[in-house]
């Protein structure tokens, strides 16, 4: 047996308290915790139209108009461009 204490039974997994110790002891803050790490955001979804044309849809989780945000990209080499531009982004290009 190993004297590395367990994670899982040891109450501690890596740095985080139990959910105790964070209920007791110290209030979230989903705003300035460092420990988030995907913030909220809208769904997206990607799908063609009857026109076959690429739409990249947001919705609209704010309720201002009960609208969803749409974009649409018409042709494939202007699709090829957007993933260019958007891997460009991410340093994948």
């Amino acid at each position: 047996m190993s004297d590395t204490p367990d994670m899982f039974t040891s109450g501690e997994v890596g740095n985080f308290p139990t959910s105790k110790e964070t209920q007791d002891n110290r209030r979230f803050d989903w705003f300035e915790d460092d420990s988030i790490i995907v913030e909220s955001q809208p769904a997206l979804a990607v799908y063609r139209n009857i026109r076959n044309h690429i739409v990249i849809r947001q919705e609209d989780s704010a309720n201002l108009d009960g609208e969803d945000i749409c974009i649409t990209v018409a042709g494939d080499e202007n699709i090829r461009l957007l993933i260019r531009a958007l891997q460009r982004e991410i340093g994948d290009a």
